[in-house]
C-alpha cells in the first residue's frame, strides 16, 4: 500500500519525532511505500478561514488561531493519491481520507484536559477561554469523527479520547516500546536524575525544589520556554526556606521570570539543558533515581527510559501517563504531587540501598515485554483494520 504519514511540522525534534519515524520504518519495512505530508506551521498565513486576525489579537490568542489555520490547511491537503493515512499531531486528523488511522497522543490540550488548570494559572481570563474551549472543540468535533480508527499512546489518552468523544467507541493502544539497554549499572546510585522540557505542567519546579528540601544533588535534563523561570526558583530556594513555595510560586503560574536571575542559583541543582545521547545515557546508568513530576502526561517515555536502565522512578499521583506503568512500592514510587513529598521519596531511596536495586530491577521486568516487536504488531493490527474499512 501506499501510506501517507500526515504531521505539522514544528521546526523541531523531540520524543515524538522519533516515534514518527520508528513508526515510519515499522510501515516500511512490511513492504509498504510510505511518504511524509507535513503543514510548516510557522509558514501558515495568518488569516484562517478568510479571517483577517489582528495582530494584537493574534498575539493575545496565539495557540487558538495557529490551530485554525493547521485546521484548514490539513482540511486542504489533497491526500487522494495514498490508499491509507496516519495522522500524528493536532490537528493533522482534519485531512480527508476514507481511511485514516491517528496514531493520538493527545489533543490542544489547553481547549480540552488542561482548560481549568489552564485558567487556575493565570495563563487566560476564565470566560474568555471557556468561549474559546468550547468553540474550538466544536470546530474540530467533524474532523475526530470522521477518523477511521484511533491509535491511542496510553490507557490515559484512550480515556480522553472517550471523555471528550463518544465514549463507546472502539479505541486501540500503541505501546511505544522502551529502549535497550547493554548491561545497566547496578552499583552506581548517585544524583537525582529528571529529563523533561521545561514546559507548563511538566512541573520540573517541584524537583528543584525537592533536592532543596532533600539537600541531595540533582541533575535536571533538556531546555524550554520556562528555564529561565526555573532558574529564578532554583536561586529563590537557596535564598529562602524552600518549602515556603506554593504550587502558584512553583508551576502553577505564566512562568514568567521578573528578570535576571537575583543570587546564585541553589549549589545542589545542576540545569544541564540539552545533552547528546551518550552524555545522557551516563547520567541515567549513575542516577540515584529518576523523578517525572509532570501533571497528566500523555504518556511516560522517561519511566521507560529510566526502568530500561534499571532505575527508580518517582512519579506524581496525578502523573496521567506516567502512572500507568507504576505500582507503588514494587517498581518505583507513586507520591503526592509536592516538592516536599517528592523529596521524602529521594530521602527514603538515598537511605535505602535495597529498596534502590529491587525497585530498579523490578522497573527492568516491566518493561521487558514493552519491546518494538509488540509496537510493531500493534501498528500493523491497526493498519489492517483501517485497510478494510
Amino acid at each position: 500500500m501506499r501510506i501517507g504519514v500526515i504531521k505539522p511540522d514544528w521546526g523541531i525534534s523531540g520524543g515524538f519525532e522519533s516515534v514518527v519515524e520508528r513508526v515510519e520504518g515499522d510501515l516500511r519495512g512490511a513492504g509498504h511505500e510510505v511518504e511524509r505530508v507535513q503543514v510548516r506551521v510557522q509558514e501558515l498565513r495568518r488569516r484562517p478561514f478568510g479571517l483577517d486576525v489582528p495582530d494584537s489579537s493574534w498575539g493575545r490568542a496565539g495557540e487558538w488561531f495557529t490551530h485554525m489555520a493547521m485546521l484548514e490547511a490539513f482540511r486542504n491537503l489533497d491526500v487522494t493519491a495514498f490508499d491509507v493515512v496516519v495522522t500524528t499531531q493536532p490537528p493533522s486528523y482534519a485531512v480527508y481520507h476514507p481511511r485514516q488511522l491517528a496514531l493520538f497522543y493527545h489533543h490542544l490540550r489547553a481547549f480540552y484536559d488542561l482548560a481549568e488548570v489552564w485558567v487556575a494559572a493565570g495563563r487566560a481570563p476564565a470566560v474568555e477561554h471557556q468561549v474559546a474551549t468550547s468553540l474550538l472543540r466544536a470546530a474540530e468535533a467533524p474532523d475526530l469523527a470522521r477518523v477511521t480508527h484511533f491509535l491511542a499512546g496510553s490507557a490515559r489518552v484512550r480515556d480522553r479520547l472517550h471523555e471528550f468523544g463518544d465514549p463507546s467507541r472502539e479505541i486501540g493502544l500503541y505501546h511505544a516500546p522502551a529502549p535497550v539497554v547493554v548491561d545497566p549499572d547496578r552499583d552506581t546510585y548517585r544524583d537525582v536524575l529528571t529529563v523533561s522540557r521545561h514546559e507548563f505542567t511538566k512541573r520540573t519546579e517541584l524537583v528543584v525544589q525537592a533536592l532543596a528540601i532533600a539537600d541531595r544533588p540533582g541533575v535536571l535534563v533538556g531546555d524550554g520556554g520556562r528555564l529561565p523561570f526555573v532558574r529564578s526558583v532554583s536561586a529563590r530556594v537557596a535564598a529562602s526556606d524552600p518549602t515556603a513555595l506554593r504550587d502558584e510560586d512553583l508551576w502553577l503560574n505564566t512562568g514568567a521570570a521578573s528578570g535576571p536571575v537575583d543570587g546564585p542559583e541553589h549549589p545542589r541543582v545542576r540545569l544541564a539543558g540539552r545533552v547528546d545521547d551518550a552524555a545522557l545515557d551516563g547520567l541515567y546508568r549513575s542516577a540515584l533515581c529518576v523523578v517525572a513530576p509532570a501533571y497528566d502526561e500523555d504518556y511516560g517515555l522517561t519511566v521507560l527510559e529510566a526502568m530500561a536502565h534499571a532505575r527508580p522512578v518517582v512519579v506524581c499521583r496525578d502523573g496521567g501517563g506516567l502512572t500507568d506503568l507504576v505500582v507503588d512500592g514494587v517498581n518505583g514510587l507513586v507520591v503526592e504531587p509536592t516538592g516536599a513529598a517528592i523529596a521524602a521519596a529521594v530521602e527514603r531511596l538515598a537511605n535505602d540501598p535495597e529498596l534502590v536495586r529491587s525497585l530498579g530491577a523490578a522497573g527492568l521486568e516491566t518493561v521487558r515485554d514493552r519491546t518494538e516487536a509488540a509496537a510493531t504488531a500493534e501498528l500493523l493490527g491497526a493498519l489492517a483494520l483501517v485497510a478494510e474499512a
